[in-house]
């Protein structure tokens, strides 16, 4: 095999994996490649004269250390294998926060925060520096990867807002935004899809409620 090699996670990469001596350039070679974690896949075979390599293309979804194997085949019959090691290093989150958009002078409407990890099996914490001096942690919602929570703020001034996602490997990704604040107690709110689904579910219920009393009042007409 061909050594060390390295990656990242969640990345398509293709290595030259193993190289071999041949006796016949002209013999069939085939290759199979056990990536270690789990899967497999055929090997592209590149030949010079009677220097071989084999190629493939792979993604991990995890960082780790893997042991992978490498077998050559030639005309079907001889097989010869080798092992060798592909150290996957972690992807940082990627974050991403809208600018704060004022709703009132002491209401500010609520921005997106949303993130992504190349890391598909990372899980995640969420916190937000609000700029003032408070910190919170946030409520991350895993059906779109995104991120909710409010402040309020006591005094008027300018604040530099910072986000921080943390995966469970060590991996930070960070966004920043800037808020204007012009009256005291203002409120800032991010909502996750969380938060949005509660106030459906709220109005939801307001609706059936309001439909429900409705109908026991023509109910109550009737039997009158």
């Amino acid at each position: 095999t061909a050594g060390r090699s390295f990656s990242e996670e969640g990345r398509s990469s293709t290595y030259e994996i193993a190289t071999f001596d041949t006796l016949s350039a002209t013999s069939t070679h085939t290759a199979v490649i056990i990536w270690g974690d789990g899967f497999s896949s055929t090997g592209e075979v590149v030949l010079s004269g009677l220097e071989g390599a084999v190629e493939g293309t792979h993604i991990y979804q995890q960082n780790g250390t893997y042991s992978v194997t490498v077998t050559v085949t030639v005309n079907n019959m001889e097989q010869a294998s080798d092992i060798g090691v592909v150290e996957v290093s972690n992807a940082d989150p990627v974050v991403t926060m809208e600018d704060f958009e004022k709703a009132t002078l002491d209401t500010f409407g609520a921005p997106r925060a949303t993130f992504t990890d190349q890391g598909s099996q990372d899980t995640h914490t969420a916190e937000i520096d609000w700029g003032d001096g408070a910190t919170s942690t946030l409520a991350i919602d895993n059906s779109d990867d995104s991120v909710g929570g409010n402040h309020q703020y006591s005094y008027p001034g300018s604040y530099i807002v910072t986000l921080s996602i943390t995966d469970d490997d060590g991996g930070v990704g960070i966004a920043t935004t800037s808020l204007l604040v012009a009256q005291p107690n203002a409120v800032v709110s991010i909502p996750s899809m969380t938060l949005v689904a509660m106030c459906l579910s709220a109005i939801i219920m307001t609706v059936s409620y309001t439909h429900l009393r409705a109908h026991e009042t023509r109910h109550d007409l009737v039997c009158r």
